[in-house]
């Protein structure tokens, strides 16, 4: 691959995944909705850990604690309304989802 392609390769082709970039890039503070007592320690320690693993990492967490994993995404979007935090969290499920073989253990468990 020359250059260009591999610059090619690293733009998002489209607005949605352009905006699915920045929203990445925007970390979010779970700690800050832990102490506001928004979230619960379970939920802030499993998300805190879910998004640092790879993807493969993710696949062995999703195999061991599917159900939490479900279970967490649903708690923060019922708990959380600031749109910065809610676009992540989207994101997060949305990237889970796009793997194949997570996305059939996820959905099942819920």
């Amino acid at each position: 691959m020359d250059i260009r392609g591999a610059v090619d390769a690293a733009v998002p082709t489209n607005i949605i995944a352009a905006k699915a970039a920045e929203v990445r890039a925007n970390k979010v503070n779970w700690q800050s909705y832990l102490q506001g007592q928004m979230i619960s320690a379970e939920d802030c320690e499993f998300i805190k850990k879910f998004e640092i693993a790879g993807s493969e990492d993710k696949q062995a967490v999703l195999t061991k604690e599917g159900h939490q994993c479900a279970k967490t995404f649903l708690n923060l979007m019922a708990h959380i309304s600031k749109e910065q935090t809610v676009q992540y969290i989207l994101t997060l499920i949305d990237d889970t989802l796009q793997v194949k073989t997570l996305c059939g253990s996820v959905c099942s468990l819920y």
